[in-house]
């Protein structure tokens, strides 16, 4: 009797192993970078472009900031990036 029990929760922990597999494979790699452009007064910036480029692959992707100076960029794969901001008389910025 007791050997049944000790099969038949090896049994449930199989089984539930292999019903949480493929929640574990649906996890995702993207990145994302969300940020707001502001002057130096701390008023939002609109239509800031903003370049992000992968320091690993050189690939850059280009968003125009919203009229609260917002933006994101995604999906991302990850790892390290150079943001560059320019909008027409301001300095361009790189971070």
């Amino acid at each position: 009797m007791i050997a049944n029990r000790k099969m038949f929760s090896c049994l449930c922990c199989l089984l539930a192993l292999c019903l949480g597999a493929p929640l574990a494979v649906a996890q995702t790699t993207n990145a994302s970078i969300v940020g707001i452009v502001t002057d130096s007064s701390g008023a939002a910036v609109p239509n800031a472009t903003v370049t992000v480029t992968n320091t690993g692959t050189g690939v850059n992707r280009v968003v125009t900031t919203n009229e609260a100076g917002a933006y994101t960029l995604s999906p991302l794969i990850p790892g390290g990036y150079e943001a560059r901001v320019t909008n027409s008389g301001f300095k361009t910025r790189v971070q």
